[in-house]
């Protein structure tokens, strides 16, 4: 380390000689307003993930009966962090009144009164209950290796079968271990030749054709193409001088399902400041157990990764382009609680109006937008989900910018697969507009599914913002840096490129410091000084040739994203160090330059705090 480090400063040595050039700049395209949500202050949940919290001693197992054997690969995430409710990840084994109970029933409890103490459980419409791996669920239960019975012998369970979706079951036979033979099949789609409605409960049996000389055989109950669907649950299963009911099994606790989950900083209604929402939501002045979700009355404002997981993903994983907290407005969540009936109190209709925003210079007709959207639309005889955004300037009236709608005949119909969109709109601002605010609407919903935004930006040509405040605060501050290096440098975006030469590099970064702030490349508290302050606090953040992530407070200088000897030549050529404030105006040519030595000194006890930092914290 100590000979690579002695590089870089030769080569700071060499690079300090050649001096500086000041680089002028105008801006064609100005960044009027940035919202990301970040800077929200999110609490606690308050329905959403949260019920009462129920520990029981015995009520679940993964593990079957000796010799049986479950096959949970095919279980979107199974083993890791996404793999949906633990107890409803392929087949499990349940107390059958537990699992009616803690599933809210939805005539479960018609098989629990018949299934004794312990029953099979496939069930997708419970285990979709949480943050899951896209994909549908395949498992299989199989008995152990049973010898084969006599030519009329049968095969018989008692069945719970509620079908929904693409969900599917099968029992096959194998004997002697050869391929499996279909003995059944229930398909869920209406069309199928091998529909079955209900059954709950219903015996089944079933007298296999028995190959001639097998001598034993191992029957499977697969269930299979299911996701946010019913169930299919077993028991009381016997064939020849075999039997099982599963009431040996030893249950224990409850990991998931139905115990509290509670989280400290994952939602709030409030937005930034400024903003409006103005919802009409059947039962939103209602007491708490007859309002929906709390959460997802109207447009609202959540951590992304708890409302995926909260929410049981269902594509709301794919909105990648958001980060941390996005707007939400999300009918199919505040739908999962009691409310008045949307038919005949009025559907699910919610506003959000941003803040206002400042036009003054802008050039008419220049106005641009764009914003990040995840949108999943459905529509049927009840629900007709439609999303707008409207601008209203000054004190004129409303203007619909752009109509979404749920249904496929519309010539507005905004379909299934923009659920992680770039949206830009060009906004056609008047003559002498001096403000303008935006409004979100979603509206006319009821259980249907969302509409969430994130990374709001509206630029324009001419005046209406300060130049180089892209995160739209009102203030030059290093979030502005940090965005110029990870949205303009890695992106070429254009809107950063401060002096126009049709690049957004270090020179405009160079620009952004020099000129715009008024301030050192590595200033980096931005207090108009750059010093050994600043030294200090680079290197205590301890990410020097480390290749993390780094932001402009941590040493990231030139825009790469990390801290390492290229920050360093950067600074330090700009001849800024222990030289006070800029004045006015361009950089002096004549600003003192520490010699070399000196530099050395320093640098090598900066790189000591540094190191010790990284020592201490492994």
């Amino acid at each position: 380390m100590t000979c690579r480090f002695q590089q870089h400063l030769f080569r700071l040595a060499i690079t300090l000689s050649l001096g500086c050039a000041f680089v002028s700049s105008t801006m064609a395209q100005t960044i009027l307003y940035t919202e990301d949500f970040e800077s929200i202050d999110l609490g606690p949940n308050v329905d959403e993930g949260l019920i009462d919290d129920d520990a029981r001693e015995e009520v679940w197992s993964q593990t079957g009966p000796d010799g049986w054997v479950v096959d949970r690969s095919g279980v979107p995430g199974f083993g890791t962090d996404a793999d949906g409710v633990v107890e409803f990840a392929g087949w499990t084994f349940m107390d059958p009144i537990w699992w009616a109970e803690t599933a809210g029933d939805q005539e479960r409890s018609n098989f629990a009164l018949e299934a004794g103490f312990v029953t099979a459980v496939a069930d997708g419409d419970e285990w979709d209950d949480a943050f899951r791996a896209p994909g549908e669920m395949n498992t299989f239960l199989s008995t152990p290796s049973i010898p084969v019975g006599g030519p009329n012998e049968a095969f018989e369970f008692l069945t719970s079968w509620r079908p929904d979706g693409t969900q599917t079951a099968t029992v096959t036979a194998s004997y002697d271990g050869g391929d499996p033979v279909e003995l059944l099949r229930w398909e869920s789609e209406g069309a199928s030749e091998f529909f079955q409605e209900d059954l709950n409960p219903e015996p089944i049996s079933i007298v296999p054709d028995v190959p001639a000389g097998a001598e034993n055989v191992v029957f499977s109950f697969g269930y299979t193409r299911a996701q946010n669907h019913w169930w299919w649950a077993v028991d009381d299963i016997s064939y020849g001088n075999f039997s099982e009911d599963f009431e040996d099994l030893i249950l224990g606790p409850n990991i998931e399902e139905g115990r509290a989950v509670p989280a400290e900083n994952v939602w709030s209604k409030d937005g930034p400041e400024g903003w409006n929402i103005e919802d009409e939501v059947p039962g939103q002045d209602e007491d708490n157990d007859f309002n929906g979700v709390t959460e997802w009355i109207g447009w609202s404002f959540a951590d992304k990764n708890w409302w995926i997981g909260a929410a049981g993903d269902q594509r709301r994983s794919e909105f990648t382009n958001a980060e941390g907290t996005v707007a939400v407005a999300d009918p199919d969540e505040w739908d999962d609680a009691e409310h008045p009936d949307s038919a005949t109190e009025g559907w699910y209709n919610t506003f959000m109006e941003t803040g206002e925003i400042s036009l003054e210079g802008v050039e008419a007709g220049t106005v641009k937008l764009k914003f990040d959207s995840s949108w999943r639309p459905e529509f049927d005889d009840d629900y007709q989900q439609t999303g707008s955004l409207s601008v209203k300037f000054d004190d004129g009236p409303s203007q619909e910018l752009f109509l979404w709608e749920s249904d496929p005949a519309s010539d507005d119909f905004k379909d299934d697969n923009s659920t992680n969109e770039t949206i830009e709109v060009d906004i056609d601002n008047p003559e002498g507009a001096s403000k303008m605010t935006l409004t979100f609407g979603l509206f006319d919903a009821g259980n249907d599914w969302w509409w969430a935004i994130d990374n709001i930006e509206v630029s324009a040509a001419g005046g209406g913002g300060i130049t180089g405040d892209y995160n739209g605060n009102g203030l030059l501050d290093a979030g502005d840096l940090d965005l110029q290096a990870s949205e303009g440098i890695a992106n070429n975006d254009l809107s950063y490129d401060l002096n126009n030469d049709g690049v957004v590099n270090t020179a405009d970064r160079s620009v952004w410091v020099n000129d715009v702030k008024n301030t050192w490349m590595g200033d980096a508290n931005l207090n108009g000084q750059f010093d050994s302050a600043d030294l200090v606090t680079v290197f205590s953040a301890a990410k020097y040739e480390t290749l993390e992530a780094a932001t402009w407070n941590q040493g990231d200088w030139n825009g790469d994203g990390q801290f390492d000897s290229g920050d360093l030549v950067e600074a330090f050529s700009n001849a800024g160090y222990n030289a006070g404030e800029q004045p006015g105006g361009p950089n002096p040519a004549t600003a003192a330059v520490p010699e070399p030595a000196s530099i050395m000194t320093l640098l090598i006890g900066m790189l000591g705090i540094g190191l010790a930092r990284r020592r201490r914290g492994t």
